[in-house]
Order: C-alpha cells, then sequence, then structure tokens
C-alpha cells in the first residue's frame, strides 16, 4: 500500500472558510490479482452570509486509474466521478436550522455512457 492525504482549513476571514483535501492510494495483490490506484480532491467554501444564514459550495473529484481488485476498490470500475453541491442553512432560532441542499453528480465510466444524477433535499435541524 501507498499513499498520501492532505488537507487544509482556513478561515481567510471571520465569514469565509476554505477547504482543500487531496488523496491518492495505490494498493498491489500478489499474482493473483489486479492493482488499485485511485486519486481524490475535495473544495469546499463556506460563506456566513449573516448570523443567521451561511452557504457551502462543494466540489469534489475521484479517479479510479484502474478497473481494481475485489478487497481495496473505491469505486468499483475505472472512471471518474464528479460531486458538485450548493447549500447552506438558515438558523430559525439559537439551536433549529433549516438546510437546504442541491447537487449534481457525474459518472464517467472508461466503458459504457456518462451518467448524470440530479438530487435537492431539504430538512429541518434541532440541537437539544
Amino acid at each position: 500500500f501507498i499513499g498520501y492525504d492532505a488537507f487544509i482549513q482556513w478561515w481567510f476571514t471571520e465569514q469565509w472558510q476554505l477547504g482543500l483535501e487531496s488523496t491518492y492510494q495505490y494498493h498491489w495483490t500478489s499474482a493473483t490479482g489486479p492493482s488499485t490506484q485511485y486519486i481524490a480532491s475535495l473544495l469546499n467554501m463556506h460563506w456566513d452570509v449573516t448570523k443567521r444564514l451561511y452557504l457551502v459550495l462543494k466540489y469534489a473529484f475521484c479517479w479510479q486509474t484502474n478497473a481494481g481488485n475485489n478487497f481495496l476498490n473505491l469505486t468499483g470500475a475505472e472512471q471518474k466521478l464528479h460531486e458538485m453541491s450548493l447549500g447552506g442553512a438558515y438558523y430559525v432560532a439559537d439551536s433549529a436550522k433549516i438546510k437546504f441542499e442541491w447537487r449534481t453528480d457525474i459518472v464517467n465510466p472508461k466503458v459504457g455512457n456518462t451518467q448524470y444524477v440530479y438530487g435537492a433535499v431539504v430538512g429541518f435541524a434541532y440541537a437539544f
């Protein structure tokens, strides 16, 4: 196994936060099966618009460069994945907030058609 993971989380103002993460892993096996190799990254932007409202923009990318083996396999196939979302929350009280998110995923396999998956969610969270 060879791999690395690096990240940074930085509030560059009192209202803006940047988060970055990147990972690489290579798992080799014996002569009985193939190896697995993948690269993944994440970009996260957080903006406190007001004390009651914040927005989050996220982008994640993953690339499994070969088909992989049965035991250490991230995506199950040789493919690229893109995940993008825009979300946030509005505090209706000190411990209660309404959360929302719109997300788009793109699955681009080496063999087969590219898939586009869209979704939206609204939720309510309360901390006791």
